[in-house]
């Protein structure tokens, strides 16, 4: 619905100190993206349903570029920037030379794809490989997860919680209209502010 939001885009940046080198990052997220389905995953319209598409590779390279401390701060709003879910990969890798022996590390994924706790074991993994340990087989992958629900929706359990939801919420829905010091748009456009402040 919005193609150029990035409300759903989940980033990280670390300042690295030592040099651990393009390449050898880059040779990590590869294997990172041939390990995990959802980083070789796209998502595609097929009469009218939106299709998830695994492929058994993709080309994944590492955004490298370098820079003054100064300029961090834009090169993080440009390096933050939208996915189009019908390509693969929902995974962006940067890193920015900012000063002979530092780098800043920045990745950024999708929101379909990752969560905070993925985020984390997805940085627990880089480390690992970075530090050359080697990590254990993945025993489930988020399409069992998947296999799973489907089951689950031909269940007469299912099937008793949705009629029971169905039959709550038959007829016409009220609108929340809450009191705000603005009227409710029609349409929303997920325009926000931010604003900084410290309370004693």
């Amino acid at each position: 619905m919005f193609p150029e939001d990035v409300n759903y885009n989940i980033f990280s940046f670390f300042l690295i100190e030592g040099k651990p080198g393009k390449e050898k990052i880059e040779k990590i997220f590869q294997r990172l993206v041939e390990r995990h389905d959802a980083f070789r995953t796209a998502l595609k319209l097929v009469d009218n349903q939106v299709v998830q598409f695994i492929y058994d590779r993709v080309d994944f390279s590492v955004e490298y570029s370098r820079a003054e401390e100064g300029q961090i701060d834009a090169i993080k709003r440009r390096f933050i920037r939208p996915f189009d879910l019908s390509r693969a990969s929902f995974l962006r890798v940067g890193l920015v030379e900012i000063g002979e022996n530092k780098d800043l590390f920045m990745i950024d994924m999708h929101h379909i794809i990752s969560d905070l706790v993925s985020s984390g074991i997805l940085v627990n993994e880089f480390l690992r490989l970075l530090r050359e340990k080697e990590l254990l087989p993945l025993r489930l992958h988020y399409k069992d997860y998947a296999a799973w629900e489907t089951r689950f929706l031909e269940t007469e359990t299912y099937k008793k919680q949705k009629q029971y939801w169905l039959d709550n919420f038959s007829g016409r829905l009220p609108t929340l209209d809450l009191s705000t010091d603005y009227p409710r748009p029609a349409k929303t456009d997920l325009k926000g502010k931010s604003i900084t402040l410290k309370l004693p």
